[in-house]
């Protein structure tokens, strides 16, 4: 009797779970919590492999992070993260003037052949490691294919990431 109960309780909860795999799934598949641009921009570059040349996705699909530290990304690249990465410069362009063309809205673009960015002073970050409660530098957080790098350092090679709002505002005061 108690395998019996147990294991319809196991059964429940694999089809609780299965089915809340396959309703992210297909929210993920949907592009559901972008904006209407991006979803329009994303939508058309999987209709369309042409279309779709040169576009590589929404900054939130081509990064990954530790748990741990998600909240704390999140909130440094806040609407960053819907920005779509691209080629070049053409390739954004190219994009822009579909959106216009589908009155479909306005996005923001990063083009990897442009979007350069900088890392912290070393002497900064020798100052920082010492400081109870330094995490690290946001860029160094995030995990992402080598071509995106540059854009990485550019929204978060400046940014400090710490364990709590104290330690932030001791940080702030003493590093100005």
């Amino acid at each position: 009797d108690e395998c019996r109960k147990l294991q319809s309780t196991v059964k429940a909860e694999i089809q609780a779970k299965s089915s809340r795999y396959k309703l992210l799934n297909e929210m993920e598949k949907n592009y559901e919590g972008y904006n209407k641009s991006v979803r329009a921009i994303l939508q058309f570059c999987k209709k369309s492999a042409d279309f779709g040349q040169g576009i590589h996705g929404a900054l939130a699909q081509l990064i990954k992070v530790e748990k741990k530290f998600e909240t704390a990304i999140e909130m440094a690249l806040g609407g960053a993260l819907q920005n779509i990465v691209t080629t070049s410069e053409e390739d954004a362009k190219k994009a822009i003037e579909k959106l216009k063309e589908t009155r479909m809205g306005r996005a923001t673009f990063l083009p990897i052949s442009s979007v350069k960015g900088s890392y912290m002073a070393g002497n900064i970050i020798s100052r920082l490691q010492n400081y109870k409660g330094f995490c690290g530098i946001a860029s160094d957080l995030v995990s992402c294919s080598n071509e995106y790098k540059g854009i990485i350092l550019s929204l978060l090679g400046k940014v400090i990431v710490v364990d709590n709002l104290d330690t932030g505002i001791a940080i702030s005061r003493e590093f100005n």
